[in-house]
């Protein structure tokens, strides 16, 4: 039945037709076999194999889940609404829930993973065979995980420790997969992680006894802790409760984050980043380059109750405008952008010209003309990539609208790491031009598999002058708090060692 299981999930095959299999198959055997006759009676042979679940039921408010204290109660203790579902008649339906929450436990996961001899050995694959030579290959090799066991020798001294990382892509992207009901839990996601959270308290402060491990043939005690998380920037904050967006958006930075609020593009714009250069670069003496824009930003005043409602309808707001203006057009050089910039007093040879019938927008710097934009698609075009490196290409250009579409997340990034600095070669001016290829080496930089801790000084310094080039060129409705964050990668991965074991890509697909 495993190898049946395996052979289903490989294929993709449709439950009608592994029933139609599983009758094919068991009219070959004895008549009293034990055969599973369609494929609801196979499933259930999975959980002998450890790979069970747990129910919980949830307040419809996903105020609390009815487990511990509230395991018995009928409707919810903070907004009394009833635990079942409720009726067309408005009375509750006893003994249907009314949201439901599927948890797959993680302690008897991480039992099988060492009940095979070949895992049970990769598992301590960091203290056997991994190379040290002072270079980051391994996340057993950034400070973060040094530190944890300077902290905790006793947990360091044992291999087969587990360290784990939460991911989350979202929250609850497929709506009905693991949380029943039509809208995601969102903010509320913290009530939903606390059976993980208390598996999590059991595997470091007791530990799972008597863990049999294959490889050495022995029973041990495992122990886990959590040491980083993994995951795309809106679900950093429903798991960290930390705001993500408006003035104080970067986590890193946090009030000293310079965010001006565009008035007409009505969006948050982080710029400043000369602020990173050492005081005896150019840049920082030579202000006039950047159009005289304050190097700091003021000392923030604490908000009186008014003033912080009125910066959370002001953010809402922002959200919302950002989603019409998604649909109207996707060129971050819009009407808007250039009022913003007129606003502020910055290149007024961009301004709108007003005529008798319409109105113009002067050309860009960094804006492709129709045969360029054919000239790169078609470099893209004629690429060719090894087999499982990345989407193909070529089914992700249209010559006839001139554009790129279909791309995943993983083909973005080897398009803007390797296919871009090659495909923009003979368009844009070469302040441009070298500015963007600047961006595309230290992406790529930064995700080699083996990293040179020597050079990320240097790697560091190029990214900040890089973002104060582009600040140069593009409008300051580009610079969202994405782009910002990208001067707190070098630092991130310092930290927490090669990106490609961090990174959201396997996750995602």
């Amino acid at each position: 039945m495993l190898k049946l299981h395996n052979w289903r999930a490989r294929f993709g095959i449709s439950d009608n037709a592994f029933t139609d299999l599983l009758s094919s198959v068991g009219s070959l055997l004895p008549q009293d076999h034990v055969f599973p006759v369609n494929a609801y009676k196979a499933k259930k042979t999975l959980c002998n194999l450890g790979l069970e679940y747990v129910k919980f039921y949830a307040c419809p408010n996903e105020c609390v889940l009815y487990r511990g204290v509230t395991e018995n109660a009928s409707e919810c203790p903070k907004c009394r609404l009833s635990r079942w579902k409720l009726g067309k008649d408005g009375k509750a339906r006893v003994n249907i829930p009314a949201k439901v929450m599927w948890y797959f436990p993680i302690i008897p996961r991480f039992n099988r993973m060492f009940k095979s001899t070949s895992t049970a050995k990769l598992l301590t694959w960091h203290s056997d065979k991994r190379i040290q030579d002072g270079q980051m290959r391994h996340p057993a090799d950034s400070p973060s995980w040094q530190n944890a066991d300077y902290r905790w020798p006793t947990f360091g001294n044992d291999p087969r420790n587990h360290r784990l990382a939460l991911a989350a892509d979202g929250i609850n992207p497929h709506n009905n997969v693991l949380v029943s009901g039509p809208h995601e839990p969102g903010n509320n996601i913290d009530v939903f992680l606390q059976p993980l959270i208390d598996d999590l308290k059991k595997l470091w402060e007791e530990g799972e006894l008597n863990v049999y491990d294959a490889g050495t043939k022995s029973f041990f005690t495992l122990r886990a802790m959590l040491l980083w998380t993994i995951n795309d920037f809106p679900a950093y904050g429903n798991l960290s409760g930390c705001v993500n967006q408006g003035y104080m958006s970067c986590f890193i930075c946090g009030d000293d984050t310079v965010a001006k609020y565009l008035s007409y593009s009505r969006k948050m714009c982080y710029q400043g980043h000369r602020r990173y250069l050492p005081r005896h670069h150019p840049y920082r003496r030579k202000k006039a380059a950047f159009n005289g824009e304050q190097e700091f930003g003021q000392p923030r005043q604490p908000l009186s109750g008014e003033q912080v409602l009125e910066q959370q309808e002001k953010i809402k707001f922002t959200f919302g405008n950002e989603v019409k203006t998604a649909k109207k057009h996707k060129s971050k050089d819009s009407e808007a952008s250039r009022n913003d910039m007129m606003e502020m007093g910055i290149r007024l040879d961009l301004a709108l010209q007003v005529g008798v019938k319409r109105t113009y927008l002067p050309l860009s710097i960094f804006t492709l003309t129709k045969a360029e934009k054919r000239k790169v698609l078609k470099s893209l075009l004629s690429m060719k990539l090894p087999y499982g490196h990345a989407s193909n290409i070529k089914n992700c250009v249209s010559m006839a609208d001139a554009k790129l579409f279909g791309l995943k997340s993983h083909g973005c990034h080897i398009l803007l790491q390797q296919l871009f600095p090659v495909a923009i070669l003979s368009v844009l001016p070469k302040n441009v031009r070298v500015s963007i290829i600047r961006l595309c080496f230290f992406f790529n930089s930064l995700c080699n598999k083996v990293v040179d801790v020597s050079k990320l000084e240097k790697l560091q310094a190029d990214v900040v002058l890089t973002l104060c080039e582009l600040e140069k060129i593009f409008p300051p409705s580009f610079f969202n708090v994405m782009i910002h964050l990208t001067v707190h990668l070098v630092r991130e991965l310092r930290l927490c060692g090669p990106v490609f074991y961090r990174w959201m890509f396997p996750f995602e697909r």
